[in-house]
C-alpha cells in the first residue's frame, strides 16, 4: 500500500465503516472482525495510530468470541 495516496486509504476506512454497520444488522460477526482488521492496517499505512489500535483492540475480541477455523482470516497484504 506504499504507493496509494492518502486519501484513497481514508476512503476505504470510510467504506469499510460502512460495510461494517451493514454487517452488523445482519449479525456476521466474521466480517465484522475482518473490517476491523482491514481498518487497522489502512489507519497504520495512513499513520494514525490512536486509531490502528482501536481497530486492532476491536478486531482482537472478535477473534476471541469467534471459534477459530483453522484457516488464515486474510492473506498478508
Amino acid at each position: 500500500m506504499q504507493n496509494i495516496p492518502a486519501p484513497a486509504l481514508e476512503v476505504a476506512v470510510q467504506n469499510l465503516e460502512e460495510a461494517g454497520t451493514y454487517f452488523t444488522k445482519v449479525d456476521c460477526k466474521e466480517r465484522v472482525r475482518d473490517i476491523y482488521y482491514l481498518q487497522a492496517r489502512l489507519y497504520h499505512s495512513l499513520g494514525k495510530t490512536a486509531e490502528r489500535n482501536k481497530c486492532a483492540m476491536l478486531f482482537r475480541q472478535h477473534n476471541q468470541e469467534l471459534p477459530s477455523q483453522g484457516v488464515p482470516l486474510i492473506t498478508r497484504l
